[in-house]
């Protein structure tokens, strides 16, 4: 019943909010037809662009970078931001044109790179009412689930209609997913059970299976270990903070170990025959062949190779790629250790802000911290959508929680 009140009370305010209501339907059809990095976008994405346009408005999108009499009252996060988003639409585009770099590849890279600086147009959107937000983080999960279904149920036609790989699984929104839900049931799981936070456990469990069985279908070593992390950090937490309450939910995760052992041990086998097999997937040869061709010269090392570069990876085989599987990497090989040094500097703030939710709020700082890490050093998602998504939501909840613990306005 409470449910049907919030769906009604909320299903209003969208329709009630025209922007709004292109904001959410830009969320849904990305979750339902589209994919972190469609090698060859289309009109689904055309027309989610279109609706993010429609949502953010011109003047807004402008505003979100071109205020500068109110730039001495920005936070770091975002005066660094727009400095490295100026720096990323001027010298590596140029430099790019004037390698005769693939005008397509130039495109992508923009692209992607534009999801990196997504917090700049989004956060004075989401920003502007807590019904905002609220609607952001639902939408968020629901993309991260629906990705999830998608991944599992592939021989559906309706899902398998692209022949492109679509790397659902490797989303960060979908490990997001799994680790909030889980990380769920664990707080439920503190308290004295009821009808409510049975369903609550019951429901988030189920929820957060569905994730982790599309990991385990792509399989990837980060994502798991991420999720063993994220249970011990939020297990020493809670007993340090409250010992007796950590034992039930102990019991019961040991009672679901015990029932999904073999799936367990399955996974475990796995990632130590990986190991054996791949060790890092060259992760450090390509850290090297990347610092390589950065030093060709004093210009490339300060400015990179511009927007559209490629190299010759070992973490493929030596072939000629426009990517690396780092976004340190990527940032150095396409703009140089000046835009490294701003992005890293941008991501420093936001880091600081997810370890604090790590401890403030557990549950969604346990869910955002390794979904915004992995891909800074180990996977390609960082040129995602779902990317900007993450690093938006670590900002407007650590902005959501200091003006909970004080009275003040909220802003991020």
């Amino acid at each position: 019943m409470r449910f049907t009140v919030w769906l009604i009370k909320y299903g209003q305010f969208i329709f009630n909010d025209y922007r709004l209501f292109f904001f959410i339907s830009a969320l849904f059809i990305y979750g339902v037809l589209s994919s972190p990095t469609p090698d060859n976008p289309g009109v689904i994405e055309g027309f989610i662009f279109i609706l993010f346009l429609l949502a953010l408005g011109i003047k807004g999108t402008y505003q979100s970078f071109l205020n500068f009499s109110l730039l001495i009252k920005q936070p770091k996060w975002k005066l660094t931001l727009l400095v490295l988003f100026l720096y990323g639409f001027s010298i590596p585009v140029l430099i790019g044109v004037l390698n005769n770099e693939d005008t397509a590849i130039i495109l992508r890279d923009i692209v992607g790179f534009i999801f990196l600086c997504l917090p700049l147009f989004l956060i004075p959107f989401i920003s502007r009412d807590k019904k905002y937000y609220n609607l952001f983080l639902v939408s968020v999960l629901f993309i991260g689930i629906f990705f999830s279904i998608r991944v599992l149920f592939l021989d559906f036609s309706f899902f398998s209609k692209r022949e492109e790989l679509l790397y659902l699984a490797n989303s960060p929104l979908v490990l997001f997913c799994a680790l909030y839900f889980l990380n769920k049931v664990i707080q439920y799981l503190k308290n004295i059970l009821n009808i409510k936070s049975f369903m609550i456990v019951i429901g988030s469990m189920l929820m957060a299976i569905l994730p982790m069985a599309a990991m385990y279908v792509d399989f990837q070593r980060a994502s798991f270990l991420a999720i063993g992390m994220s249970v011990i950090i939020i297990f020493g937490l809670g007993f340090i903070k409250s010992p007796m309450k950590m034992l039930w939910p102990l019991v019961v995760i040991v009672i679901i170990g015990f029932i999904f052992s073999p799936q367990l041990i399955d996974i475990i086998e796995s990632i130590s025959v990986k190991t054996s097999q791949v060790g890092l997937n060259m992760r450090h040869q390509e850290w090297l062949a990347v610092w390589q061709v950065a030093m060709e010269s004093p210009f490339s090392l300060l400015f990179g190779h511009g927007w559209g570069a490629h190299f010759a990876s070992p973490a493929v085989g030596g072939l000629n790629v426009s990517y690396t599987h780092s976004l340190i990497t990527y940032m150095l090989l396409k703009t140089g250790l000046v835009g490294l040094g701003l992005t890293l500097i941008y991501l420093f703030f936001i880091f600081e802000k997810a370890v604090r939710l790590v401890f403030i709020e557990p549950v969604k700082g346990n869910a955002l911290i390794w979904p915004f890490m992995i891909p800074i050093l180990l996977y390609a998602s960082y040129k995602s959508l779902d990317y900007g998504f993450i690093l938006t939501l670590i900002l407007v909840i650590d902005a959501q929680v200091r003006c909970q613990s004080k009275d003040c306005v909220n802003k991020v």
